[in-house]
């Protein structure tokens, strides 16, 4: 299934980004969020979306991945507001940042470190056992 994104705010760039550049909004073009589960809104964990499954919110963040990554080794998308970063689930590493300050990025990597049982449950539910 190809997924087609909009950017909002900036054009497409192509190279390297610099590190005080503004990093894209990145939207699913034509997904509606449903509403999640019951009891999966009471655990914190959202429904997935097509194309776009989202595996927890919270404390401000919302954790997803994208169903076109089969091919990449298991990890997490993590963004809030304006920001995004992308964490490898094993070894745990952060794999790209855009906006995120050195705390945050402390935080988030103890989220996906607390977590990583669920992402990796998800990952493989999704994609086949590969995590």
């Amino acid at each position: 299934m190809n997924l087609r994104i909009a950017c909002e705010s900036a054009p497409a760039v192509r190279g390297p980004i610099s590190p005080g550049a503004r990093k894209p909004t990145v939207r699913p073009v034509g997904l509606a969020q449903p509403e999640p589960e019951p009891e999966l809104a009471a655990a914190g964990i959202g429904a997935y979306l097509s194309g776009v499954p989202t595996i927890l919110r919270v404390a401000g963040y919302r954790f997803f991945f994208f169903s076109n990554e089969r091919e990449e080794p298991a990890h997490i998308h993590v963004e809030q507001a304006e920001r995004y970063a992308k964490f490898w689930i094993a070894p745990i590493s952060l794999a790209a940042n855009y906006g995120f300050r050195s705390g945050e990025l402390a935080e988030l990597h103890r989220l996906v470190q607390q977590h990583t049982p669920l992402f990796r449950e998800k990952w493989n539910e999704f994609f086949g056992d590969q995590a």
